[in-house]
């Protein structure tokens, strides 16, 4: 079960029955293709609930970037125990965020080459991880224009695994932010191995999607979002692979330019009619 489900295609309901409530900021809107967030002054902010008291849980959404804003760092997502506190390193401070490192803008300064996806985590008990995920080869940038990426993250204790597509990262796939320590990194060199375990995650702040808790006006990203989900249970990689398969056939038919007509579609869930509009008939023997 889902804690939250929102599409941010067409409208901000949280379609896991709880209810959780989105508000946007600054000129953030919200149409049939997506959240738009414009950079700095924009974010949309989800009230604070707890979905980590135990250290396993699952986050998930979908992104595409045209253009970097030129700041190093581009947030996603960002849900903090401290919202002003600003190095999110400091480990009195639980948080989970995962932010933006445009190649374009230096790419973090990440070990991994191209632009990354930088995720920090840290729980209650100060345990620490933080890696980088990269999201296209060196110098292809464009890779990434106009297309849809999904993110997953899975906490599961003991291991962090990312997916990207609902393909998860190969262990040897990560990168790492060069200006850190690594000895107290739990996730280095392997999320997927962390040297020390998650208990559990105490963030009071409300999430932000778009823009760091603390709002700084150059910690903001610049593009679209869609279906953002959050478990508080470590997924399998079955409900990742089906929550990338669900979000990918509501962004496929969001816009009528990204379909391609069908000649036949026969779903044989409950009737054997052809709704591509070409009334092929079916009969069966």
């Amino acid at each position: 079960p889902l804690e939250l489900d929102i599409s941010f295609l067409g409208d901000m309901t949280d379609s896991s029955g709880n209810n959780h409530i989105a508000s946007a900021h600054g000129s953030v809107s919200v149409d049939t293709e997506g959240l738009h967030i414009g950079g700095t002054g924009d974010w949309l902010e989800i009230e604070n609930f707890n979905y980590a008291d135990d250290g396993y849980f699952t986050i998930g959404f979908w992104m595409t970037k045209e253009a970097c804003t030129g700041n190093t760092y581009e947030y996603l997502y960002s849900h903090a125990e401290d919202e002003l506190e600003t190095d999110f390193t400091e480990t009195s401070n639980s948080n989970v965020n995962m932010y933006f490192g445009c190649e374009r803008s230096g790419g973090g300064s990440s070990t991994a080459s191209g632009s990354v996806l930088r995720h920090n985590l840290i729980d209650s008990a100060g345990t620490w991880a933080s890696f980088d995920l990269p999201v296209h080869d060196a110098g292809n940038f464009n890779s990434i224009t106009n297309v849809w990426i999904h993110i997953a993250v899975v906490v599961n204790g003991n291991s962090i695994l990312s997916y990207r597509d609902s393909q998860i990262a190969p262990a040897d796939g990560y990168g790492f932010f060069s200006g850190w320590p690594r000895d107290t990194n739990s996730a280095y060199p392997n999320p997927q191995a962390l040297t020390s375990t998650f208990g559990a995650f105490g963030m009071h702040s409300n999430i932000h999607l778009g823009s760091r808790t603390d709002h700084n006006a150059d910690r903001h990203f610049l593009g679209r979002m869609a279906g953002l989900t959050i478990a508080s249970e470590a997924m399998s990689s079955g409900q990742v692979s089906c929550i990338f398969t669900a979000g990918e056939e509501a962004l496929h038919f969001s816009s009528e330019t990204d379909c391609v007509p069908l000649e036949l579609d026969i779903s044989f869930l409950g009737d054997m009619t052809d709704s591509s509009g070409n009334n092929h008939i079916a009969s069966a023997h």
